[in-house]
């Protein structure tokens, strides 16, 4: 609803993708002029409002209008198909200027299917302003919401798709997060409400992963992406292809990625590699140059502090083995396992859980 400016855009949005004509079956102009503040004198001139607005309630009635609409279509071809339904609450204002919140029970249902998919955080039922709950209140508030949302689901179970335990997604630091040292103690405890309201629960990631800025990092596609300078080949290691570097060779790339958190001016360079002598390897990131000792195959890290830069330059002194490239600035993490499939401290209690339910 924030994506387009100006009055004629709107206009046009709401009538090819169909909200004017639903309006116009459901409601008199009267209604509508009511909920969109001023006078609506023909159909024609209904817009797409703005989550500010009053009117905001008939797009997300719309909405739901046609995802249930394109989900009993799709049910008579795959018969039980389910769908990830929004368990969120959306923030509104009536024409009174009073606030409440609107659900998007309508589509809990999921039509003909036996059961309900849908996401569940830990942000739900808080108050989310940055605050760190304890296991034990985040456990009892998504268990009322559950047994909420399966009162008006038809008792259905949910299939629980994504079970956000954790998150620190960039731009959503004020969401209400665990407790950081009680997250598997509330793991454990949602034990008894998943097995009392779901048929099952998947995770959004069970290995922490990076905004990686690099193409082709593993050179599985050759130097695709690499600009090379010097003897660089591409060897295959034990099934594995890793570029070859000889003394005084070079490699570079742009970085034409989203660099998240770009304000930190911070950048972490991280990769594989090996050297049957010691070498040196020079790392430029931008301006700025680190230079580190390969020899043991194994990961190597570099920090790049006030830093932003367009690319990425690795020059050898000596012969060296390099793989897995990464340039990040930012890790999702899961507390499952890390980078390099090490197991990490929420693993025991999800095994747990698991073994009970």
């Amino acid at each position: 609803l924030s994506g387009l400016s100006g009055r004629s855009a709107r206009q046009k949005k709401a009538q090819s993708c169909g909200y004017t004509e639903y309006l116009q079956k459901r409601y008199q102009l009267d209604e509508l002029s009511c909920l969109y503040g001023e006078t609506i004198r023909e159909y024609r001139n209904i817009y797409l409002p703005s989550p500010d607005q009053a009117a905001a309630k008939l797009f997300y009635e719309f909405y739901d209008d046609f995802l249930n609409t394109f989900l009993s279509d799709t049910q008579e071809v795959f018969p039980g198909l389910s769908m990830e339904a929004r368990l969120d609450q959306e923030p509104l204002c009536d024409e009174n200027g009073e606030q409440y919140y609107y659900n998007h029970s309508k589509t809990y249902s999921c039509g003909e299917a036996a059961y309900t998919g849908a996401m569940i955080s830990v942000a739900m039922g808080q108050q989310n302003k940055g605050e760190l709950v304890s296991a034990e209140s985040a456990v009892s508030a998504i268990n009322g919401y559950l047994t909420h949302v399966r009162g008006l689901n038809e008792g259905k179970k949910l299939y629980i798709e994504q079970f956000l335990y954790m998150d620190n997604t960039v731009g959503f630091s004020h969401n209400a997060q665990i407790l950081p040292e009680q997250v598997p103690a509330y793991i454990l405890g949602m034990e008894p409400v998943l097995a009392a309201h779901s048929m099952g629960y998947g995770l959004w990631l069970y290995r922490n992963y990076v905004n990686n800025q690099i193409y082709n990092p593993q050179f599985a596609l050759g130097t695709g992406g690499w600009s090379c300078t010097g003897n660089v080949q591409i060897e295959e290691i034990q099934g594995t292809p890793m570029a070859l570097l000889k003394n005084g060779a070079g490699l570079r790339q742009r970085l034409n990625g989203d660099m998240r958190g770009r304000k930190s001016k911070e950048a972490k360079v991280r990769f594989r590699a090996c050297s049957v002598t010691p070498c040196n390897l020079d790392i430029y990131f931008g301006a700025q140059k680190e230079t580190i000792q390969i020899q043991a195959d194994q990961v190597y890290e570099v920090f790049f502090f006030d830093a932003v830069a367009s690319e990425v330059r690795f020059q050898s002194r000596g012969e060296l083995y390099l793989d897995d490239i990464h340039v990040y600035n930012h890790m999702q993490e899961a507390r499952l396992y890390d980078l390099d499939n090490q197991p990490l401290d929420c693993i025991a209690a999800f095994r747990k859980m698991n073994q009970q339910l």
